[in-house]
């Protein structure tokens, strides 16, 4: 039985077509996330260096067969993007954190759409972006160990959702929507955290990591 069911799986996996591309052009690129309406791909490229505000960071949008389908350049007429990093999609908007701001665009054609300035709030370096079940957008910043809660259908209010130097230097996040938690990878630690809706923090796994970026 156990070499009946070796073979079944050996073939079922033969038969699968298996499909991959290279995409040229990418300058330092940093997230890949997926549309899950579409299954377009997008990809944001810092270009440069991650603290520089030069306005040439750019965020491609591809097709599944790797076809470039729209390009988000800063230094184009109304946009501004000098590192682009994190992305979330909700609906038809495009997030994207842009060092100490988070901007956001229309995904099927790139118009801005909207953008906050996190400096008065003393942000040193956005990253991580995720959304819960109730259109909350939740932003780590890297280097102050503290994720922001930004309630998209409340006028994009902002709040300190957590700070605790238990964060690790929190990094790429994605939401728990079965046990109503984040999940969170750290730079500085290592280590791969759940921070529950009660600002509880707790390890998801004894095992830690080198300089964790990003999770999906």
């Amino acid at each position: 039985m156990k070499i009946i069911l070796t073979n079944l799986f050996i073939s079922f996996f033969l038969i699968l077509p298996a499909e991959a591309f290279r995409v040229d052009g990418l300058k330092t690129p940093q997230s890949f996330i997926v549309d899950p309406t579409l299954g377009n791909y997008f990809i944001s490229n810092i270009n440069g260096n991650p603290v520089s505000r030069d306005n040439n960071g750019f965020i491609i949008k591809l097709d599944r067969s790797g076809k470039l389908l729209l390009s988000i350049r800063g230094g184009s007429p109304q946009i501004t993007l000098h590192a682009p990093d994190g992305l979330a999609l909700k609906d038809n908007h495009l997030y994207v954190t842009d060092i100490d701001s988070l901007r956001w665009f229309d995904k099927n054609n790139g118009k801005p759409l909207g953008h906050i300035d996190f400096t008065g709030v003393g942000v040193k370096r956005l990253r991580g972006l995720a959304f819960d079940d109730e259109s909350n957008l939740y932003v780590s910043d890297v280097f102050s160990n503290t994720i922001y809660k930004i309630e998209t259908g409340n006028d994009h209010k902002i709040s300190i959702f957590k700070k605790d130097n238990r964060l690790g230097n929190p990094s790429g996040m994605v939401y728990d929507s079965v046990r109503k938690r984040l999940i969170v990878v750290t730079r500085a630690t290592g280590e791969i955290l759940a921070v529950g809706m009660n600002r509880k923090i707790s390890l998801v796994m004894q095992k830690t990591f080198k300089n964790l970026h990003g999770i999906d």
